[in-house]
């Protein structure tokens, strides 16, 4: 697989200390939103909504090259690194082990409306 193009955006809210919460819904099938975080460490991902009996995906890269040879991985959550985030088909607050540049949503079904959001801290403000 290459690097999905992206058909949905995401929303960037900044929060109090230099956080940043960036949320995306996807509302169907084959919707992908692309993500490109810059120096924001992630602190959590949380995934909620009508899943439609359908999953979707978190995956991440380091490069945006849109070439054959470029492929988004698996990213795994910190609390268990054998479970990932690459077919959640219900609710799901967890951290994340990567840091990748870009991070993939993506709805692998009919999904009704899944929001997909991420806090991101600035460690440095603390």
């Amino acid at each position: 697989m290459a690097i999905p193009t992206p058909t949905k955006q995401w929303a960037l809210t900044p929060l109090r200390g230099g956080a940043v919460m960036a949320s995306v819904t996807l509302t169907g099938a084959s919707q992908v939103a692309k993500l490109e975080i810059y120096d924001l460490p992630i602190d959590t991902i949380h995934i909620y909504g009508s899943f439609n009996a359908q999953n979707v995906s978190l995956l991440g890269s380091n490069t945006d090259d849109t070439g054959a040879s470029a492929t988004p991985q698996a990213l795994y959550q910190a609390q268990d690194a054998t479970k990932n985030f690459s077919a959640v088909g219900s609710e799901l607050m967890a951290s994340l082990n990567e840091n990748p540049r870009f991070l993939y949503a993506q709805s692998n079904g009919a999904v009704t409306s899944v929001v997909i959001s991420i806090l991101m801290v600035d460690r440095k403000a603390k």
